[in-house]
């Protein structure tokens, strides 16, 4: 039966209830703000980005900042993508071809800009512009150049003594360094890692990999090689799935002397396999100090397969190593 005590029950559940949808609604809206929680910003093609062409949200007005870019044209007229993330994840993308400016607008905050140049390809090749701290109403301009960074710095040996005629690479550059041990290169790449590699008659060593990180590039990249005598075997190397291929065998070396020839393939060194390894990791486990051992299983065009226990030696002359991009004469 329904009775005037009813309807007040019923009037207070209603109000509660009401009252406990807005707190949550108002948690909510606290929590989004406080996780810095923001809707897709509104992107521009060539539009005027003086401060004044910042904009506002319609959702809470708040003004945005603007990051405008100039994309060098010797870039090349293949479309790439101007790339904005915030530490958090959250990033938008603007797309466009080389040679124009192109604008992200950007709530207020820390933003690391790229540049992914050839998007149609499997690797695109990636341009750090840099960190912009975007504020409210402000304009950040930038242009990303096509020349890239230019990298330098020394290469000591343990003792801190320069290394004249290092072998540097890395960045998809190398080079090598001069009288004073000093180095330069120019790369197209940021994010990468740097290395040198010492070098003893035909045989190379390499030293600890340093990071170049292009949003905080260091004044001088200074690279460490070890310069005492390097033992090998003498064999040319490149990455096979299988292990490491011989693609040529130095005249009167360990590995002659043993009677591996070119096309035979390395499918263990002291009792590890080496498949899938590559040409860094065989130089670094099959190379030591001259007169010391090391075990090896080769297997030869045939399928047949020999297990060798051979003395490193000092490799005086040889065919020319080549940088980690292919083969390395180490072994």
């Amino acid at each position: 039966m329904y009775t005037p005590q009813v309807s007040r029950r019923l009037v207070f559940v209603l109000a509660v209830a009401g009252l406990l949808l807005a707190m949550a609604w108002w948690a909510q809206r606290a929590d989004g703000a406080r996780l810095g929680a923001w809707s897709p910003p509104r992107l521009i093609f060539g539009k005027d980005t003086r401060p004044d062409a910042a904009v506002a949200t319609e959702e809470d007005g708040r003004e945005w900042g603007v990051v405008s870019c100039v994309v060098d044209p010797s870039l090349g007229e293949k479309p790439g993508r101007l790339v904005a993330t915030e530490s958090e994840g959250n990033g938008v993308v603007v797309s466009t071809t080389a040679g124009r400016e192109l604008s992200l607008v950007l709530p207020p905050g820390d933003w690391k800009v790229s540049w992914h140049a050839n998007v149609e390809g499997r690797r695109a090749e990636v341009r750090r512009v840099g960190i912009a701290v975007v504020e409210a109403g402000n304009v950040d301009r930038c242009r990303i150049e096509g020349s890239g960074w230019t990298l330098g710095g020394q290469v000591t040996d343990l003792d801190g003594e320069p290394t004249p005629g290092a072998w540097v690479e890395g960045c998809g550059e190398a080079t090598t360094t001069d009288e004073a041990g000093r180095y330069s290169l120019l790369t197209q790449n940021g994010d990468c890692l740097l290395r040198a590699w010492s070098r003893d008659g035909e045989l190379r060593r390499p030293g600890e990999a340093e990071y170049f990180d292009a949003f905080a590039p260091p004044a001088a990249i200074n690279l460490r090689v070890n310069v005492d005598p390097i033992g090998g075997l003498g064999m040319g190397l490149a990455t096979n799935t299988d292990g490491l291929s011989v693609v040529f065998v130095a005249d009167e070396s360990p590995a002659a002397a043993a009677g591996i020839v070119a096309g035979d393939l390395v499918v263990a060194v002291d009792g590890v396999s080496a498949a899938g390894w590559s040409t860094l990791r065989g130089v670094q486990s099959i190379t030591g100090d001259p007169g010391t051992r090391v075990a090896i299983r080769v297997r030869s065009e045939g399928g047949e397969e020999r297990e060798l226990s051979l003395e490193r030696a000092r490799i005086a002359e040889a065919e020319p190593a080549v940088a980690d991009t292919g083969s390395l004469l180490a072994p």
